[in-house]
């Protein structure tokens, strides 16, 4: 190492946070604290009890001894608890040992977002926590390239995430709620992207025009109707027979299908899929996408509705979304770029880009 190597070295470790730098400390303190599991587990205790709950019901501060008399908790553990609760902000402390509610605790208090911090505890954390490991032990590759997730290390199981789920009916009913809730969050599409170009020409009563593939209970055939009332032609909501079986919906029609098969459906002006491809391998996409595009007409579409990460810009929601699907599922968010390389190795050619929603990075690809 030169002179002037050494030299510059020693003024970049110069330059970094002194002890004694208060403030610069303190900001790195304060950062840390998003890095606490506590943030998780506590809130979820306190939801256990129903803390939240009770907060956001009275009209006055509560103490810590009504709180101890409605929880039947430990004196001395739940003022703890309420303690770290309200430096985090999720309930206030007006005065020593009385709690009322702040902004946050109404959301908590909501039974979905008691199901997602339900969800959070039993199945996220164990499969961050052997992420670790998971990545040491197979030379960091990618988790999309891996044979194992995390979630199954995590949880001792050769099952997907899913299949684990279908064996453990609480935490799937609390995993369904909270994605119900989430989705009530997100933006439709079509509210924000005009596709009415796509419904143009002739198309009799019985013509299918949109069929959703992999809809689940058909929210985006309700979303479609609801803003092209008037339109000509059929709508068709596709999934699994378990997932569509007893649903009935005025206008839509309900399809029994698995989209790694062949497509039935035949010339319909649009195939959509609405956050499908972020579920699955890029060789698996490349499939069901396949089979969707060897049942297009000439003037077929598919639409896909699904997250794309920017390159620039960048956004610590969508990170963290991007990487907790590769540790649950092995799957990952994607690029632009990426998903060009998935539709061109489908046959498939690029087209329109929306970006639509308020900062989830939602867009519309519309695909020939």
């Amino acid at each position: 190492m030169s002179e002037t190597e050494i030299e510059e070295l020693i003024n970049r470790l110069e330059s970094f946070p002194k002890p004694d730098d208060r403030a610069q400390c303190q900001r790195l303190w304060e950062a840390a604290r998003s890095f606490a599991p506590l943030q998780l587990v506590i809130p979820r205790i306190a939801s256990d009890l129903h803390i939240f709950e009770v907060l956001v019901k009275s009209k006055e501060p509560i103490s810590t001894a009504e709180l101890v008399a409605r929880t039947n908790a430990d004196e001395h553990l739940l003022g703890r608890i309420l303690r770290y609760l309200a430096a985090q902000f999720l309930i206030t402390s007006p005065s020593p040992r009385l709690w009322t509610s702040s902004p946050l605790t109404s959301f908590l208090a909501n039974p979905a977002y008691a199901a997602g911090l339900r969800f959070g505890t039993v199945c996220v954390l164990p499969s961050e926590a052997t992420l670790p490991a998971l990545l040491s032990n197979n030379s960091y590759k990618d988790t999309s390239s891996l044979d194992t997730t995390a979630f199954q290390l995590g949880h001792d199981t050769q099952d997907s995430m899913f299949e684990w789920l279908s064996r453990h009916p609480d935490e799937r009913n609390d995993f369904q709620q909270w994605m119900a809730e989430s989705h009530k969050r997100q933006q439709s599409a079509f509210g924000g992207v005009d596709l009415s170009e796509l419904l143009r020409g002739s198309s009799s009563p019985e013509a299918p025009v949109f069929v959703d593939v992999g809809g689940g209970n058909g929210q985006s055939c309700a979303e479609f109707l609801d803003m092209y009332p008037n339109f000509a032609g059929r709508l068709i909501n596709q999934d699994l027979q378990a997932k569509i079986i007893g649903i009935q919906s005025k206008g839509i029609v309900h399809q029994d299908h698995d989209f790694f098969t062949e497509q039935p459906v035949k010339g319909a002006k649009i195939y959509h899929f609405r956050k499908i491809l972020h579920n699955w391998s890029t060789d698996e996409c490349v499939e069901l996408l396949s089979r969707t595009r060897e049942a297009m007409g000439r003037e077929s579409r598919i639409v896909i509705d699904d997250i794309a990460i920017e390159e620039s810009n960048l956004d610590w929601h969508l990170s963290y979304v991007d990487l907790t699907m590769g540790i649950l599922f092995g799957t990952r968010e994607r690029t632009l770029f990426e998903f060009k390389y998935i539709f061109e190795r489908a046959g498939l050619a690029l087209g329109r880009v929306v970006k639509y929603g308020k900062g989830f990075g939602e867009h519309i690809m519309v695909l020939s």
